[in-house]
């Protein structure tokens, strides 16, 4: 075990607090439980926060400006109460998000008092406190990032992980995400009883995620949530999850909503074999004839001989490990007006253990084109529902799919570096 994944493993000392260091440090308890559990009794001296979603969405200066009217000015300690994980994990980001530089967890059930003991109240003020910049992203802050090393976007949105799923997509992933996310879900470690779990157990499982198995998410990396959008709690409990383990992290608080509306934002969907039909029959009926697609582009990411053994009719054969040429200069030559009409653009390989198409897409995305479909199932897919291939015998026995070696870059591959994947 290296010592990154060491440090890792460690909680953020004194992120997690018992009862008793509200009173050793004077710390104001910041309580997320609803009015009517707040009402019914509280710890002493605890303000009741609730920010809704459509002050997240306007920014950071109406988080500041809630937590004033709540009687908080930036530079007190606060320690976060409440029973649902999710609702105490967002108030923890946004308070750090609003510049608070000293944010704790109360780790264990809240022992409310009742109303005449811990009335509490506080005079409205100026929150004064300089907003953090590490703690969220905005659009321009996504889209300049997008697919960029040092980078791991998780998508929230959907139940369960993508690694115990047997790599199957979640409906609302496959429906649409921004280019090289992966599905991710935090609600298993919602904590039991007021205890929150241990954080190595949470490093533990993202260190195992990736698109495939023989290729993990970077463990260096900086991560980004984004779930639906400014009322989806998810990011927030994750983000919580992720400082305790001391991994750099932030949110997205606009989520997939905010994203999806602008049409000059990137959006991969996952599709099958018989939508790439439907594109292709508008301009090709009956896929009769074998000349490039020109209303849709296909890019087959495959190696040269495996494109002529069989490929989709219509289909533009770029291998991943080209050398001296890159994808972005091939889309400009070839379909120069795809950028600008949002034509959409599939991107296939082998099968789904490959993921070339993966990785081409995050390029794709930088370079300004936003309608891109991932036939994730590949070539395998469309032998699979009995649509024609060109440039081979129908029946041609298909190439193994299980390669490993992700996309390469633009410039040339070093030798051994060949590897289909």
């Amino acid at each position: 075990m290296n010592l990154l994944t060491l440090l890792l493993l460690l909680p953020t000392p004194d992120l997690l607090v018992p009862p008793s260091w509200i009173a050793e440090h004077r710390a104001i308890p910041v309580d997320v439980r609803p009015a009517a559990a707040f009402a019914a009794g509280h710890l002493p001296g605890a303000v009741r926060v609730a920010v809704a979603p459509e002050c997240v969405a306007a920014g950071v200066g109406c988080v500041q400006r809630e937590l004033g009217k709540a009687g908080l000015g930036g530079e007190e300690a606060v320690v976060v109460v409440g029973e649902d994980g999710a609702a105490v994990g967002e108030a923890f980001w946004l308070l750090e998000w609003a510049g608070l530089k000293q944010v704790k967890v109360l780790d264990g059930v809240v022992d409310a008092k009742g109303p005449e003991e811990g009335l509490g109240r506080r005079e409205a003020r100026a929150f004064t406190a300089r907003a953090s910049e590490s703690a969220a992203a905005d659009v321009a802050w996504v889209r300049a990032r997008v697919g960029t090393k040092g980078v791991e976007f998780l998508d929230l949105r959907d139940e369960g992980i993508w690694m115990e799923k047997d790599y199957e997509a979640p409906a609302r992933f496959a429906a649409g995400h921004l280019p090289h996310a992966l599905p991710f879900d935090f609600r298993r470690w919602v904590p039991r009883d007021g205890r929150w779990p241990e954080a190595g157990r949470v490093w533990e499982t993202l260190k195992r995620l990736g698109p495939r198995e023989v290729t993990k998410v970077d463990a260096k990396a900086e991560f980004v949530l984004y779930g639906d959008g400014p009322a989806d709690l998810q990011p927030g409990l994750g983000y919580l999850l992720l400082r305790r383990a001391g991994i750099p992290v932030r949110v997205f608080p606009g989520g997939f909503q905010e994203w999806s509306k602008d049409p000059a934002n990137p959006v991969v969907r996952i599709v099958g074999a018989p939508e790439v039909d439907r594109l292709l029959e508008v301009e090709n009926p009956g896929l009769k004839g074998d000349e490039v697609a020109r209303s849709v582009v296909v890019l087959d990411l495959r190696e040269a001989r495996d494109f002529k053994l069989g490929h989709i009719p219509g289909a533009y054969n770029f291998p991943a490990y080209t050398e001296g040429r890159s994808i972005e200069k091939v889309m400009e030559e070839r379909w120069p007006q795809a950028r600008a009409t949002r034509a959409p653009v599939v991107l296939y390989c082998y099968g789904r253990p490959c993921i070339r198409s993966r990785d081409a897409a995050a390029r794709l995305a930088r370079a300004g084109f936003t309608n891109l479909l991932w036939l994730r199932e590949g070539m395998e897919a469309w032998r699979e529902a009995g649509l024609p291939v060109a440039g081979g015998p129908r029946n041609a026995p298909a190439p193994d799919p299980h390669h490993p070696g992700p996309l390469l870059p633009a410039s040339p591959p070093s030798a051994g570096r060949r590897g289909r994947g």
